[in-house]
């Protein structure tokens, strides 16, 4: 897990885990009937839920309106659409926010180092993993 050991904040003592595979590379964990981790292929990841309850946090870039659309509808985020970011690492799990509103919307992989996006015009720079509205945000319920 790339974003720290945070086994004892995601799945409290005697709380309900249960395991839900989804295909054959996709599993939800919910505790408690909330959808708390995903596991894409190798990679864990949090969910939605887990970033606005607070349990964990990670850094974050903040997009432009024109990004957010297309971010919405799967598309990953390339680097002209970030606006500002915290500092992290290529391969790091990020957090997506609007700029404005500074909400997350969703939840990807850096394909560049904070540094490298500040420093460039194109490519892709996120790897969407999770959004608002996606198939994972309707299994949770949110």
């Amino acid at each position: 897990m790339r974003f720290g050991d945070l086994g004892a904040t995601l799945f409290p003592k005697k709380s309900r885990v249960e395991r839900i595979q989804i295909s054959n590379n996709e599993t939800a964990y919910f505790v408690d009937e909330n959808l708390q981790l995903l596991k894409i292929s190798d990679e864990f990841i949090p969910s939605l839920f887990s970033i606005y309850e607070r349990k964990i946090e990670l850094p974050a870039v903040y997009v432009d309106q024109g990004a957010v659309k297309a971010f919405l509808n799967g598309a990953d985020m390339m680097a002209p659409g970030i606006t500002r970011s915290d500092q992290f690492a290529e391969g790091d799990v990020i957090t997506v926010n609007e700029e404005f509103k500074n909400k997350p919307i969703g939840i990807g992989i850096a394909l560049m180092s904070s540094d490298e996006i500040k420093n460039t015009t194109h490519g892709k720079a996120i790897k969407n993993l999770h959004y608002i509205k996606d198939k994972y945000f309707e299994l949770a319920g949110i």
